[in-house]
C-alpha cells in the first residue's frame, strides 16, 4: 500500500527479505554500549541491464555474499543466484558491487587480525 516507506513521487512495487534471497542471519560481535547484533545487513544495491535479452537486473550485497535479483517484472521480482562470502561464517559489513560491459565485481572489506 505504500504507507510503510513513504516517498516523495515513489512506489514501492515489491520487497524481497535478504532470507529470500540467500542471506542468513549471523551474529556482529560489536563492544560495549553497543552489544552484539544477531541479523542481517546489506551494503550495496546496483543494477544492469541485459541488452542481449532485455532483462533487468539489481545486484545486491549482503555481509554473507552478493545476490542477482531479475527484476525486468519489478512488481514480482526473481532471486536468480546468492554468491557465498569467500570468508565463512565471518560477517563482513562492506561489500560493494559494479559492473563494467559484461562483468559483475564484487570487492569487500575484512580487517581480520586482532
Amino acid at each position: 500500500d505504500g504507507t510503510s516507506y513513504p516517498c516523495n513521487n515513489m512506489k514501492l512495487l515489491s520487497f524481497l527479505t535478504f532470507e529470500s534471497l540467500g542471506s542468513t542471519p549471523m551474529t556482529i560481535p560489536a563492544p560495549p554500549p553497543q552489544g552484539s547484533f544477531t541479523g542481517i545487513v546489506g551494503s550495496d544495491v546496483w543494477g544492469y541491464t541485459d541488452s542481449k535479452n532485455n532483462k533487468l537486473y539489481g545486484l545486491t550485497c549482503q555481509m554473507d555474499g552478493s545476490s542477482i535479483i531479475d527484476v525486468t517484472n519489478p512488481s514480482e521480482p526473481i532471486p536468480i543466484a546468492f554468491i557465498p562470502s569467500q570468508v565463512p561464517m565471518v560477517p563482513i559489513i562492506w561489500r560493494d558491487i559494479k559492473t563494467y560491459k559484461n562483468y559483475m565485481y564484487i570487492g569487500a572489506d575484512f580487517g581480520g587480525g586482532s
